[in-house]
């Protein structure tokens, strides 16, 4: 069994945390206060039992993108407070979020988290909370499908 596989054996046995997460903004984009916000919920299961969790957040002038990492990063802050190990399976369907916990984060890191032509990210401590986030053991974050507009 290579080194890898050994690794994720035990993310198998931890219990289980599926967030289903949303997010929004009004006014995404526009100038001047654009309120916003996101939300969870937040089902663990250990042993048999399923324990459920709502979690909301907002800002009085942000954008949905900013809304999105908020959110994941809110829901990643309630999950280890109390220092258990989980399997986390985040839903959303921010494909900023996904792009960026699947691909961008990762090819972040193997450049010294800098863009491709060689520039700093900024802000730097984004980058940071989301490469804290991917690298958690058991960490699988997946797209949903995006709701029909509704106007």
């Amino acid at each position: 069994m290579s080194a890898a596989w050994r690794s994720l054996a035990p993310v198998a046995d931890l219990p289980v945390a599926v967030v289903h997460a949303d997010e929004s903004c009004l006014g995404n984009g526009r100038e001047g206060s654009n309120p916003g916000g996101a939300g969870a919920l937040i089902e663990v299961r250990s042993g048999g039992q399923i324990a459920r969790r709502d979690l909301y957040i907002s800002a009085p002038a942000t954008t949905n993108n900013r809304m999105a990492l908020a959110g994941a990063i809110a829901v990643f802050a309630l999950l280890s407070r109390k220092g258990k190990r989980l399997r986390v399976v985040y839903v959303s369907d921010s494909e900023y979020l996904v792009k960026g916990m699947r691909e961008w984060v990762p090819a972040w890191e193997r450049r010294g988290w800098r863009r491709q032509r060689r520039r700093d990210l900024e802000p730097r401590a984004v980058a940071d909370a989301g490469s804290r986030l991917r690298l958690s053991p058991g960490l699988d974050v997946g797209p949903r499908p995006r709701r029909q507009s509704q106007e």
